[in-house]
């Protein structure tokens, strides 16, 4: 047969369509207020971020944003975060950590998002990670000291005066701090149910006329 044959005319859509407009209908009716009836008793999430600036070695940073979200990401990091919110033992939370917080780079600064039902439940989150972010650094911070106070010792000692070009005065360390400490949005997270239900309806709409077209073809048989 000609493939052109096999087109389906726009008067057969039509045609189709008025007789079993009720089955395309009202079934995507129901299935579409149902999905916001459903939609509707999901319960609020709530959004709690901070932010944080990464302290400096020699101009520097301490650690890049992309290094701190691939560290906190870890398994024995996401296992701390647990077991200071005392869910150490509930491996779908540890699990779920990586999908939960995020972190980002907002014009300079560490931005750390989380999102939860209950919202003080989410600024815990964040307070915790903003704990462990900040005593990494500290540590790094010193060793970066320490590492600066030996140069600077060994540099007095072989080379007196020290000479204006040699940068070591450039060598300056700043600590990571908190600027913006866990902030809970009072405004539940925005939610897409309006949208969602019109996508259902128009899946549904789409599906019921092909299984139309199925069930005319049928009857011509």
């Amino acid at each position: 047969m000609d493939p052109i044959e096999q087109e389906i005319s726009l008067d057969e859509i039509i045609q189709v369509v008025k007789i079993r407009w009720k089955f395309i209908l009202f079934p995507s009716i129901i299935i579409a207020l149902l999905a916001g009836v459903i939609l509707s008793f999901q319960p609020k999430t709530y959004e709690a971020y901070s932010l944080i600036k990464i302290g400096s070695i020699g101009g520097a940073p301490i650690e890049s944003v992309s290094s701190v979200s691939n560290i906190m990401k870890s398994l024995p990091i996401r296992q701390e975060i647990a077991n200071r919110l005392n869910e150490g033992k509930n491996p779908k939370f540890v699990r779920g950590i990586n999908s939960s917080i995020e972190y980002t780079d907002e014009t300079g600064l560490l931005k750390i998002k989380t999102i939860n039902k209950d919202p003080s439940k989410a600024a815990e989150i964040i307070t915790v990670v903003d704990d462990l972010i900040i005593k990494r650094h500290e540590i790094m911070y010193l060793h970066a000291q320490e590492e600066l106070d030996k140069l600077l010792k060994y540099v007095k000692q072989t080379i007196n005066p020290v000479p204006l070009s040699s940068g070591i005065n450039d060598l300056k360390l700043t600590r990571t701090e908190i600027m913006v400490p866990s902030f809970i949005d009072k405004e539940p997270v925005p939610t897409k149910n309006r949208l969602i239900v019109i996508v259902v309806f128009i899946v549904i709409i789409f599906i019921n006329t092909l299984l139309s077209f199925m069930l005319e073809g049928r009857k011509k048989q």
